[in-house]
């Protein structure tokens, strides 16, 4: 158990930890407990990666933003084998962190370092929606870094108009073992997609009337999946999983066309997975680098906070940032607000680099005015 988060005597600061896979949960007894005899016991809550420790340090340690805060952990759990990538596991630790807070009757702020590019990024998903509801509750800042997508060429965009096909192209770097990209576009508008593998061959037509759909040609599977309409949303995903019969996809320049059938607005937005689940090379040929947010960080009520260079005062260039069109075509402009991201040094061997390092300067900062401001009763 780190110094940085002990009192003068040797005490935790932290009042309480929940491991997430494990369902265990530890108070401060138990902390402390352990640090009078750990016995080569694993400490509670122990970080394997040591990504939510430098985090924490930032917002709460000892030389931290918020040095003398009591601490509530969250060892988020893993997703399950076809679950969506930790929805429920954030949504369940923002409200444990939340009512934990209520209950000691102690304003809170919560620290998101985290984010993918999977969902429309309107801020209107179950996971969003969420969130934005936890930020409204108690007295509660919920602070989510906007991801370190800038220089990805993750996402496209377009309009499509009647009578005319919109070609995207995708380039797939050597030794990709697997893709996904998704299609979000208007419930309303209908088009059809067919896709052109790097060797010319077209897969073939994929309608709205055939939900699901499965092609397979030179050494690479293709999955397609027309979904529909959620209570949170009246925006469609297309889904297109891309799976190697062998070991590799078909490297190359794939071709994603889109035929209209009926359109009204025709806006459509691409995705690709976050660029560190990407080979070097992968991405959109004509990227939109001006939506480059992930998800949670769209949500329109938390405080989005991207990276800037400290050093000489430009915002990084691996930041993500952009707009966030609801429906109803209300634009957000995101970040919110940026803090030092770059090269930031928590101890003489340790250099961070990120929006997740960024985001704490951040949540400490709001713990300190919600301090000021409520009081600690």
């Amino acid at each position: 158990m780190l110094p940085e988060f002990q009192n003068p005597d040797k005490t935790t600061r932290i009042l309480n930890i929940w491991e997430q896979d494990s369902d265990a949960e530890y108070d401060s007894e138990d902390i402390n407990s352990y640090i009078l005899n750990p016995q080569g016991k694993q400490a509670p809550g122990f970080d394997y990666n040591g990504h939510g420790t430098q985090v924490a340090r930032i917002a709460c340690g000892n030389n931290g933003v918020a040095p003398k805060s009591g601490i509530i952990v969250v060892k988020m759990g893993t997703s399950g084998r076809n679950a969506f990538p930790r929805t429920t596991q954030l949504m369940r630790a923002v409200d444990y962190c939340i009512r934990k807070a209520a209950a000691y009757n102690m304003p809170v702020a919560v620290n998101i370092s985290f984010g993918n590019n999977y969902g429309d990024h309107t801020g209107t998903s179950i996971q969003e929606s969420f969130i934005n509801s936890a930020a409204a509750a108690w007295k509660s800042a919920v602070c989510v870094g906007s991801g370190n997508e800038g220089l990805g060429a993750v996402h496209t965009s377009g309009v499509l108009k009647n009578d005319e096909e919109y070609a995207v192209e995708l380039a797939v770097s050597t030794y990709e073992t697997s893709l996904n990209i998704q299609i979000w576009k208007d419930y309303w508008d209908d088009f059809d997609v067919e896709i052109i593998n790097p060797a010319g061959r077209n897969l073939g037509r994929i309608s709205r009337y055939n939900t699901v759909n499965r092609t397979s040609l030179d050494g690479t599977e293709v999955l397609t999946y027309y979904g529909q309409p959620m209570p949170f949303s009246v925006r469609q995903e297309i889904y297109i999983d891309m799976i190697p019969e062998r070991n590799y996809i078909l490297s190359g320049i794939w071709v994603i066309r889109l035929i209209p059938n009926r359109i009204r607005t025709g806006r459509f937005d691409m995705w690709l997975p976050s660029i560190n689940a990407t080979n070097q090379g992968t991405g959109f040929t004509r990227p939109d680098s001006n939506v480059t947010l992930t998800v949670p960080s769209t949500a329109p009520n938390v405080i989005t906070v991207g990276s800037y260079n400290a050093a000489v005062g430009n915002p990084s260039p691996f930041s993500g940032r952009g707009y966030v069109i609801s429906i109803g075509s209300a634009v957000t402009s995101k970040p919110d607000l940026v803090a030092p991201g770059e090269n930031v040094r928590l101890d003489e061997r340790t250099v961070v680099t990120g929006t997740s390092f960024a985001t704490p300067f951040v949540t400490g900062s709001a713990a300190l005015l919600m301090e000021w401001g409520f009081g600690v009763i």
